[in-house]
């Protein structure tokens, strides 16, 4: 709808000029197709401008991204070191994934204890913002 749009475009805008949170809430646009078209090639791009700001969000999905191919081959070592720095900057939902690929040894050597410590960490960053 018309908000949608108007709200990637101001992403869009802030992203830009260089904002950090705008450009990793107009790459969450363009890979979710949030108000304009889906878009994994410039959501890579804004995802890693983000990553070189050590954002946390921004090296979550772009892990993400690397994990699965979007936008990019898949590259199970490169997305396992994304999620860990995300995880180790305290965002909840990379400490779940990095415990996973510490249990389940993607992109990294299996490690049940370091994954046990991942979840028991998530699990205790749970704030009204980390609910995403």
């Amino acid at each position: 709808d018309g908000y949608e749009q108007k709200a990637a475009q101001w992403f869009s805008r802030a992203a830009d000029a260089g904002h950090t949170e705008g450009i990793v809430m107009w790459a969450t646009c363009l890979v979710d197709g949030f108000g304009t078209t889906t878009n994994g090639d410039e959501a890579v791009k804004y995802f890693a401008l983000g990553a070189e700001a050590n954002h946390p969000v921004a090296l979550f999905q772009l892990g993400r991204m690397y994990q699965d191919g979007v936008g990019v081959p898949v590259d199970s070592l490169h997305a396992a070191n994304l999620v860990r720095r995300s995880a180790e900057l305290g965002y909840r939902r990379a400490q779940y994934l990095w415990g996973r690929c510490l249990e389940e040894g993607r992109g990294t050597p299996v490690d049940p204890s370091q994954a046990m410590e991942m979840y028991r960490a998530c699990s205790q960053n749970i704030t009204p913002e980390s609910m995403d």
